[in-house]
């Protein structure tokens, strides 16, 4: 996935194989624990979050989704260098239903490349 010049329909079949790694791995779940443990600690209920190379944005809506539940509102921002891989993590945050007041958003951005100045309370 990590090659430019990768043909969208294998990029975008191969973040789908992703996802379902993921979802199978409960890689939201994992990652989310730490963040819950620390928000509670802290008394946060709304934080920004940062998923660095998010691929397909399947464990950045996760972890948003397991926020809300818990009440919880995290905007989630996710930068990937591929914009096949935005794209679809666009398109899955589309599709995601959310009661909560959180936003996701994501940009094509390479990491090893001057950063935009944003502010986020939780980076991984």
């Amino acid at each position: 996935m990590d090659r430019p010049d990768l043909e969208i329909g294998r990029h975008r079949h191969a973040l789908d194989a992703l996802a379902l790694v993921n979802t199978l791995s409960q890689s939201g779940k994992i990652v989310y624990r730490p963040i819950k443990a620390w928000a509670r600690r802290q008394g946060i209920k709304t934080f920004r979050m940062l998923d660095v190379a998010c691929g397909g944005g399947d464990v950045a809506l996760d972890v948003q989704r397991r926020a809300c539940r818990d009440a919880l509102h995290a905007d989630v921002v996710g930068y990937d260098r591929s914009s096949t891989a935005v794209e679809r993590a666009r398109e899955r945050a589309s599709r995601t239903p959310t009661n909560c007041r959180t936003e996701a958003s994501f940009v094509e951005q390479d990491i090893l490349k001057p950063l935009p100045k944003r502010a986020f309370d939780v980076v991984y």
